[in-house]
């Protein structure tokens, strides 16, 4: 009998073949096709729950990465000013739908991706022309309340030469 007889004829050893190659799968970047525009990858003040001496910011990496983090001016006892900076991971990230179709886009969040149902916003994003440069302003709808009323607005500064959908 040879290998490839042994096996087929092996039910157990094919079932548990399949399952680890399914799972090995899992963990691939990329291997799922999700989709992370350059545009969304970076990070993003969250405008709303932003003061000069705290921040909230969304990070998007192009891996998948998503994290809250947050800045916060701390005075220490001798009267001094120092940055903190905290960053905890979050889930994963991926973008769906047909990017510039406001209608058909959206921000989507996994726990764990191929393991549990994604929570998907739609947004907007556009650019802000001002005159100290330009940012980037990511609107999500829905995100942490009412889905057809409520809007959280982060925005971005832009490097050099960076566009995005529809620029202001």
């Amino acid at each position: 009998m040879n290998t490839r007889q042994r096996w087929v004829r092996t039910p157990l050893t094919l079932a548990t073949l399949i399952m680890v190659m399914g799972c090995a799968s899992m963990h691939l970047g990329g291997a799922h096709g999700y989709t992370r525009p350059s545009s969304l990858v970076g990070e993003w003040i969250d405008v709303e729950n932003t003061s000069p001496a705290d921040s909230s910011i969304w990070v998007l990496r192009e891996n998948g990465y998503f994290a809250h983090a947050r800045l916060h001016l701390v005075q220490d006892g001798n009267g001094s000013m120092r940055l903190e900076h905290q960053e905890v991971r979050n889930a994963s990230w991926y973008f769906d739908g047909t990017l510039g179709d406001a209608s058909r886009q959206s921000l989507c969040f996994s726990k764990r991706l191929g393991r549990f149902g994604a929570a998907c916003y739609r947004f907007t994003i556009d650019t802000l022309r001002e005159v100290a440069g330009s940012t980037a302003r990511l609107a999500v709808h829905g995100y942490g309340g009412d889905r057809d009323t409520s809007v959280r607005v982060f925005v971005s500064p832009l490097s050099n030469g960076e566009k995005h959908n529809n620029e202001r």
